[in-house]
């Protein structure tokens, strides 16, 4: 709870530091046992063109790692 508490300033919408907050937090719930939770978040950072590359490889590995493949990247995405 102390953890998840001190993320949450990081997790508002517009903080920069966002989708590392959420990655935290989904390896969290990994930890825990709140598996369909951290797929979850994991699903999410691995979609949003807006989280950093890194980011989204490594939702994308852990996702695989929980036995759910990440959802094949958007066809509109790009620059």
């Amino acid at each position: 709870p102390v953890v998840e508490a001190r993320l949450q300033p990081l997790l508002q919408p517009g903080n920069p530091w966002r989708p590392l907050a959420q990655e935290v937090q989904a390896l969290l719930a990994m930890r825990t046992g709140r598996t369909d939770d951290a797929k979850a978040l994991f699903r999410t950072l691995s979609t949003d063109q807006a989280t950093p590359p890194g980011v989204r490889s490594r939702a994308g590995a852990l996702l695989i790692r929980l036995g759910d493949p990440p959802p094949p990247a958007s066809a509109g995405a790009g620059g």
